[in-house]
């Protein structure tokens, strides 16, 4: 009798971009370098207290900013004096819109 041979199909390249993250093993861990954030307490910017943000914060004696859509581009670096007086000038009329 003769054996017959059986030899793996050839390799075939897969189309488009090749997958970012390797398959693991089975032996290897799942999430290896993952930190989970239960237990941490969240502390305010704002008052220093523990259980809430600066976003929350119900504190009425600090000024918080409102950012309209339109200073979000302007956050950045300050490229420009004209750019730096407009911020200013848009700071004094918060404020005085929030002393009405």
């Amino acid at each position: 009798m003769h054996a017959l041979l059986f030899f793996p199909p050839p390799y075939k390249r897969g189309l488009g971009r090749p997958k970012k993250v390797r398959k693991k093993g089975a032996e290897e861990p799942k999430n290896k370098g993952v930190v989970s954030k239960v237990g941490t307490v969240i502390k305010c910017s704002i008052c220093q207290k523990m259980g809430h943000n600066a976003c929350t914060c119900k504190n009425p004696h600090v000024f918080k900013t409102v950012k309209f859509p339109s200073e979000k581009k302007e956050e950045g670096h300050i490229k420009n004096k004209r750019q730096h007086m407009h911020l200013e000038m848009k700071e004094a009329q918060m404020q005085l819109y929030q002393l009405r």
